[in-house]
């Protein structure tokens, strides 16, 4: 497949899919969810409570402050067990897999180095159009071998495999109905089981070479405009695909086409609001109603895993696992939850930045915490990304870092099963005048810079940029955790985090501010006391500099036991001396 072909679908994946959901601050959950732990079984662990270990200052500091924050009495903490990264393609085992995305050639030896298990492909790569290129050709593998091959071989266990089944010559439609024309469903059976069968480690015609079995694949890209057709049809192309893989794999798991919900929780809605709150959501994102999302959830028995996009705000995870757990309540099932694609807050999309003005239609969608008066800076902040301002470009590249962070931690919170971080490359003429900044932050938040080889589809790594290493610095917290903790402050600005693991225990923590951040402004905080850390605490620094490899660490004497440190939108690792 040419490759800017390619690159032109990323391009409509990031306007399309990345720009998109309007949520509220993150916010404490009124009870704690059910968090899956055991992902083979479907069943949950015992949850723990820990002694609290943390209080908040009673009023957040814009400025750093010089006083010791007051003391609020015990937190209240829920806990996940065993939010640990998983380190096999085994679902017995409880985890987290950390992944990245999109994947291409000549990148898996750079991002070996992150320590990570999981990863995802572009789905545009191996559409069943591209792997079979018509009704009596032979499906081609060479291409997805080389993907398996290069990744497993730099330690990639858990590689997440979506199965477009965008195919011109077998669709009902190459526009509105991806799903095969009845004379060629058999066709896409046997495409599927031969795809499941190959990649099994079953011993039966496996790629040869092949190290571990690739037990997650996707049957769609997403459920939006691109598996655009009815629900009804999607529903049986999924349930085709589900036994045509299971037939051929007895470890493969199916992921469901990614429900994108997250405008519909804009007012962080909870049961008996949810009807309305999906029927008020933009039908820009919500192509798909509730009621076909439910008539894919009333089918678990085609599906293994549940399976949704979180393309903005962080907090739209726990809102969505949240829901999502709610729906299978209702239909008295519980599956793994995965995060299959992830995109740092746009602050804005579907639609130009740099029109602050008309109908709301013709205008961006503005992502939590922007509102409507901020379009005017957003404008400017915009034009200086586009402009090339080096300041800004910095500070973006860092935001990109911290919104990661967040993501992976509340993810592991949460009880999901895995998350693919995003993105390890950028599509420079998305960066354009003419573009607009229409998928906001997406477009500058390559974790890597690439160029690509010539004649071919490898990809030279230019740079790395500071979400690299932040990425790779949460993932080794959590690579020997046991339990994940969330403490309650008293304030639903300041999220906290416990992990624990290996006789000892790490917070990290944040502030999230209510109102947008841009280059150049104050920076809202809030003095916590960490408390339980013996004489002294280390201080460690998420990785939030261009250049910067190792995280800046200092040591601060404890009184009593107890530490004061200023919270700001930028995670911090707080753990004892």
């Amino acid at each position: 497949m040419n490759r800017s072909s390619v690159f032109r679908s990323a391009v409509a994946a990031c306007v399309c899919l990345l720009i998109l959901n309007a949520l509220p601050a993150c916010s404490s959950l009124p009870e704690p969810a059910q968090i899956l732990t055991n992902r083979a079984a479907g069943e949950n662990m015992p949850q723990t409570t820990l002694p609290a270990g943390v209080t908040a200052a009673t009023q957040p500091a814009t400025v750093p402050a010089t006083d010791a924050p007051a003391q609020t009495g015990p937190a209240a903490e829920t806990s996940t067990n065993a939010p640990a990264q998983k380190n096999a393609a085994d679902f017995s085992n409880p985890g987290i897999i950390i992944g990245v995305e999109y994947a291409s050639p000549g990148m898996a030896a750079k991002y070996s180095e992150l320590g990570i298990t999981g990863v995802k492909p572009y789905p545009s790569d191996f559409k069943w159009g591209v792997m079979q290129s018509g009704q009596c050709a032979k499906i081609n593998f060479d291409a997805l071998d080389q993907f398996v091959a290069e990744y497993q071989n730099a330690g990639f266990r858990d590689i997440m495999l979506p199965l477009h089944p965008a195919c011109g010559w077998a669709n009902v439609n190459s526009v509105t109905n991806f799903t095969p024309k009845p004379k060629f469903t058999g066709h896409f059976e046997k495409w599927v089981s031969a795809v499941v069968e190959r990649y099994d480690l079953d011993g039966n015609a496996d790629m040869a070479g092949l190290r571990y079995p690739v037990n997650l694949v996707e049957i769609g890209v997403e459920f939006s405009s691109f598996e655009p057709e009815p629900a009804a049809d999607y529903i049986k192309m999924l349930e085709r695909a589900y036994k045509a893989a299971h037939a051929a794999s007895k470890t493969v798991k199916i992921l469901h086409s990614a429900f994108l919900a997250g405008s519909a929780f804009i007012t962080d809605p909870g049961p008996g609001e949810y009807e309305a709150a999906f029927a008020a959501a933009d039908k820009r994102i919500m192509y798909h109603s509730l009621a076909d999302i439910r008539q894919v959830l009333d089918r678990p028995d085609i599906f293994d895993i549940v399976n949704f996009h979180a393309l903005c705000y962080p907090g739209e995870i726990e809102q969505t696992v949240r829901w999502l757990k709610y729906e299978m309540g209702l239909r008295h099932y519980n599956k793994p939850v995965a995060v299959s694609d992830t995109s740092v807050n746009p602050f804005l999309g579907y639609g130009s930045a740099l029109k602050t003005e008309g109908d709301a239609g013709q205008l961006a969608i503005l992502s939590p915490p922007a509102k409507e008066e901020d379009r005017e800076r957003l404008k400017a902040y915009f034009l200086s990304l586009i402009n090339g301002d080096e300041a800004a470009i910095a500070w973006v590249h860092t935001f990109c870092a911290t919104d990661m962070v967040k993501k992976i931690f509340l993810s592991a919170h949460a009880g999901v099963l895995a998350i693919n971080t995003a993105f390890m490359e950028e599509f420079a003429p998305s960066k354009s005048m003419l573009f607009g900044a229409a998928a906001g932050n997406s477009i500058w938040s390559g974790i890597t810079l690439t160029s690509v080889k010539p004649f071919s589809n490898q990809r030279m790594i230019e740079e790395v940029r500071p979400a690299f290493y932040a990425i790779g610095q949460a993932a080794s917290r959590l690579k020997n955790c046991t339990s994940i903790v969330k403490v309650d402050s008293g304030d639903e600005n300041v999220l906290i985090y416990r992990l624990i693991g290996n006789g000892g225990f790490v917070y990290v923590a944040w502030y999230e501010p209510d109102i947008l951040i841009l280059p150049g402004d104050s920076i809202p905080g809030k003095n916590v006391a960490f408390t339980g850390l013996g004489e002294k605490a280390v201080i460690e620094e998420m990785i939030g500099t261009q250049g910067q490899m190792q995280p800046a660490r200092s040591v601060l004497p404890a009184q009593n036991g107890s530490v004061t440190v200023r919270l700001t939108y930028v995670p911090q690792y707080i753990m004892p001396g």
